[in-house]
């Protein structure tokens, strides 16, 4: 099977790379899986996209308008952060020569979408384990649920947050990472499994990540890191034990 980067010309690499934005490596690959688990051909033509929670320097949805996205509606929680989050979307449409008018940027509140069920797929980097730092698992399953309410039948959740690892790797970064110091919850796959609400089934799961735990601004220690991962570390490790970054898909059923 074709890794799904290969399906990618180099301006879309460099687009997807640039939208990611940080800790490129494991997101990117938890990212393609999981597109790919969609759409095998990474193509989204005619799809109507809903991204939560995006930020000015990391949204994925102009690398699914550039791959055949016919809409894309990208989102924020604070309505303060829309003008910077819209202009942001401006500047990315004009330097990767993207139709701007295919972007609507507004706020939205994951746990109360008041949206009408439109959307081919719902995807969102980072949030989930952000918005209940009481670590409450009914409060995730009402965020799925909601996020499935926005759905066309057979339409997809991708959900990239962060992974619960190697028992040693873990505690670092609970309790020494700015994310688990502030109390983001930390994933494991069972609790993945719980998440899916009634009306959707699970349809994708990978992880990447052990060495290249944490983010590194030294970019020759990031790079040491992400190649003792691909190509040594991941090879040694399951999925299920990996750290940084999970992913899991899910399908409304018809």
């Amino acid at each position: 099977m074709k890794n799904p980067i290969e399906l990618l010309s180099p301006a879309e690499r460099d687009l997807l790379n640039k939208s990611i934005a940080w800790h490129v490596r494991a997101h990117r690959g938890v990212i393609l899986e999981g597109l790919a688990s969609v759409s095998p051909t990474l193509r989204f033509d005619g799809k109507s996209i809903l991204e939560l929670g995006a930020l000015p320097r990391s949204s994925i949805s102009p690398f699914l308008v550039a791959r055949g996205a016919a809409d894309a509606t990208v989102t924020c929680y604070p309505q303060e952060e829309v003008p910077k989050l819209d202009d942001s979307i401006t500047q990315v449409c004009a330097r990767h020569g993207l139709p701007r008018d295919r972007f609507t940027v507004q706020q939205a509140d994951m746990m109360a979408l008041n949206l009408p069920a439109r959307f081919d797929l719902v995807l969102f980097k980072g949030v989930l384990g952000a918005i209940n730092r009481q670590h409450d698992q009914i409060g995730f399953r009402k965020a799925m649920a909601q996020c499935v309410s926005v759905l066309k039948p057979g339409g997809h959740v991708m959900v990239v947050d962060k992974a619960h690892s190697l028992g040693i790797i873990h505690y670092i970064l609970t309790n020494y990472g700015g994310a688990g110091r502030n109390g983001s919850h930390y994933f494991t796959p069972e609790e993945i499994k719980l998440l899916v609400p009634q009306g959707a089934e699970q349809t994708g799961f990978s992880a990447y990540g052990v060495v290249s735990f944490g983010y590194f601004g030294e970019k020759l220690l990031q790079k040491v890191a992400d190649f003792l991962d691909e190509n040594i570390v991941e090879h040694l490790v399951p999925p299920h034990k990996r750290a940084v970054f999970s992913m899991t898909c899910m399908k409304k059923k018809a």
